[in-house]
């Protein structure tokens, strides 16, 4: 189910039913913005593997776009413009480490592969 992006604890469809959406200030304003300010990715390691969370919008929770896990396979919560896809992309192939979450695991992140190779599971 997708939430709007100014209200976390809305669900999209429940705000547009009630005009939430329409008349929630943050809704308007983001209904003024280009496409390409609708998006601000930021990538946090919450100890088991990467989180991405879209950091445009109101209120003090970002909504989480996508997860990268330790052996460098993306889960997409929502759709995600082309830019922003590559993006992720690029930070799953290429990181260092990525944490896997448990503390005693002999497993390691693996080399970094081209962006292409990727493996994204969408959830949405």
């Amino acid at each position: 189910m997708s939430r709007c992006i100014n209200d976390p604890a809305w669900a999209v469809e429940t705000a547009r039913a009630t005009g939430m959406c329409r008349t929630c200030p943050g809704c308007a304003e983001q209904a003024q913005k280009t496409a390409a300010d609708r998006w601000n990715l930021g990538f946090f390691c919450m100890g088991n593997g990467i989180t991405v969370c879209n950091r445009v919008g109101g209120g003090s929770e970002w909504p989480m776009v996508a997860h990268i896990r330790f052996n460098r396979e993306v889960q997409l919560y929502c759709q995600v413009p082309g830019a922003q896809l590559e993006q992720i992309r690029r930070v799953a192939a290429t990181s260092v480490c990525i944490p896997n979450g448990e503390l005693y695991s002999l497993e390691s992140t693996p080399p970094p592969i081209s962006p292409l190779d990727v493996i994204i599971i969408r959830k949405y």
